[in-house]
Order: C-alpha cells, then structure tokens, then sequence
C-alpha cells in the first residue's frame, strides 16, 4: 500500500519530471522560505489538515492564497506572497490526496524538517526508493490516520530547483 501511495503521489508532485536537465530555465519564480515559515506552512495547512485535505484547500483560500499553477490536471500549486513557501495540494480522481509545501532550496529546510518530524507522534523513518530517484527523507506514521511523508529536492520545468516536503494520507 505504502509503494502504491508514493507512487501516486510521487508522479502526481512532478518527480517524473523532476529530473536534473539543466536545459530548463524556470517559468515560476520560487520564494525562499525561512525555515520557521516553511515548517510553519506544512504544520498549518497540511499536517493539520491530513484527514481532510478539502479543509486546507477552503484555509489556504481564506488566508489568501490562490491558485497559480495547475500540473498535470491533478496539482494545484498556490501561493500568497513572495516571501512565502508555495502549498502544493495533489488530487487523485478528483479527491485530494497530498499536501506540500515548496520552497528553493535551502541548506537550513533539511534540518528543519528532521527536527519537526522528531517531533511527529509515531512518526518513523523508512526507506522508500521511487521509481525514478531517491527521496532525501521519508517517514510514516499512524497516528491519528496511516500517514506519508517525504522530502526532496529536485528541478521542475516549470518552478525550477524546489525543496518539497510532502504528506499524504494512505488510502485503502
């Protein structure tokens, strides 16, 4: 189940077209997010939101996010202000399933990310190897729902070199 559920998530989040080309150059600007607003982000509109992702997707438009990019007719990519980490919300058959903030890279969001999933009742490393790369980090958890996490960095054609990290709820 766990396999299956990266791999939605994996290939829905871009990771097929995540590869390092370095022909590209970006078509969206990424902010560079602080590691307390980009903890602060996932922590607010995707860990508390797990359970029921639609919840997020009314918060983050009561915030002030909107919508600015749509990927591959299943994410929707919002965003609020240049100094703030975008909130990607990933939907599979028309439900969404995934939630992650997107930040550039920063030597400083590794760490931030440990510390907070050290932080996450029940959560766990595990190894998962995708079917085009490696994620930095992933972990599960099932407290209170069977939940996955992951963080990468990768390039996009569209937003350029991003830090990602990412929740989803297992599904049945």
């Amino acid at each position: 189940m766990i396999r299956r559920v990266f791999l939605v998530i994996g290939l829905s989040f871009g990771l097929s077209g995540c590869m390092e080309t370095g022909t590209s150059s970006p078509k969206v600007a990424v902010s560079k997010a602080s590691p307390a607003s980009f903890i602060t982000t996932f922590d607010r509109y995707c860990a508390a939101n797990i359970g029921n992702l639609d919840k997020a997707v009314r918060l983050l438009q009561k915030d002030g996010y909107v919508p600015m990019a749509k990927i591959d007719k299943t994410l929707t990519v919002y965003s609020r202000s240049p100094n703030q980490p975008f909130v990607g919300i990933d939907s599979f058959k028309g439900s969404p399933i995934a939630c992650a903030v997107i930040s550039q890279p920063d030597k400083s969001l590794k760490p931030a990310v440990a510390a907070y999933m050290g932080r996450v009742r029940g959560a766990r490393p595990i190894e998962i190897n995708d079917v085009r790369g490696n994620f930095d980090a992933s972990w599960v958890t099932d407290v209170p729902y069977k939940t996955l996490y992951v963080a990468f960095t990768s390039s996009d054609p569209t937003f350029g070199r991003i830090y990602t990290f990412l929740a989803g709820k297992a599904q049945n």
